[in-house]
């Protein structure tokens, strides 16, 4: 009940009710407690709380479906992206397969005839074709390093420099990764990873992930391959192999490293390089 005094006797009848008709009992469209509608107050707010429940109920569906509809679009992401990634996968696969195929094709398949064992420097490579022809690949990498220091003259120096790669004999070379290739069935070889620095673009990182060769001592202008990440089973990525000439093991001088006049930094991306110019230069 809404009440007014006027204390102003002065004040004009019309000029109350237009004071009194600015003024409202109840909230616009508000309804009486008690009305047609409701006859008594239990009836009222069991009313309104039937209307509470079912608002909430009604925010609660809208909720859930919004987090179905959520998770829908990340099964859907996840999805997609498993999707990518198995066509990511085969499509790595099938590149290694067309490269094993012409790798065959350029180099030939392991038959009974024996490749001619050249060499400029008088190296013997029996020791390195045996090897080779009976799967044993980790020696066989470790023989290879050897013959490389033979034909380099770097025996005692237990590793090769810018220089011996860049004059390294093109038909001891020749005979070196022709042997890897027969014997591999065109999966190894440094003709295989020449192929394979190319179709990367010279990639350093590139190129170790396609060979599968984990990089230690590595610093701004280079590292080493990690002789304990190469790989000597059927599985290993082509072009995994040889490793060794480019390798160092815990506590050994480097492989590949600076020379004695500090001339020549050798590590593996200066060594992949100029092995690839080398190999391209004798025409494998």
């Amino acid at each position: 009940m809404v009440r007014a005094d006027f204390m102003d006797g002065k004040a004009s009848q019309s000029g109350a009710r237009s004071l009194l008709s600015k003024l409202q009992a109840l909230p616009k469209n508000a309804e009486p407690v008690v009305s047609r509608h409701w006859h008594s107050l239990h009836e009222a707010f069991t009313d309104v709380a039937r209307g509470i429940r079912v608002a909430a109920e009604k925010l609660k569906r809208e909720i859930e479906e919004r987090q179905q509809h959520l998770q829908r679009q990340q099964e859907e992401t996840e999805k997609l992206r498993q999707q990518q990634e198995a066509e990511k996968l085969q499509r790595k696969k099938e590149a290694e397969r067309r490269r094993r195929m012409e790798s065959t094709r350029l180099h030939g398949s392991s038959g009974s005839s024996e490749l001619p064992l050249a060499s400029d420097k008088g190296v013997d490579y029996t020791r390195l074709r045996d090897l080779l022809k009976t799967g044993q690949w980790k020696k066989a990498d470790q023989e290879t390093l050897a013959v490389m220091l033979k034909v380099a003259n770097r025996k005692k120096e237990g590793w090769l420099n810018m220089g011996s790669i860049e004059e390294f004999s093109c038909t001891d070379l020749r005979t070196i990764d022709q042997l890897w290739v027969k014997y591999s069935n065109g999966r190894y070889g440094f003709s295989v990873q020449k192929k394979i620095w190319l179709e990367v673009g010279e990639n350093w990182n590139a190129f170790y992930t396609c060979v599968g060769w984990q990089i230690t001592s590595k610093w701004m202008l280079g590292g080493w391959i990690n002789e304990k990440s190469i790989s000597y089973d059927n599985a290993a990525p082509l072009g995994h192999l040889p490793g060794s000439p480019f390798a160092v093991s815990q506590g050994s001088p480097f492989r590949v490293r600076w020379d004695e006049s500090m001339n020549d930094l050798i590590n593996v991306e200066c060594g992949i390089s100029a092995l690839c110019r080398r190999i391209r230069y004798c025409n494998i």
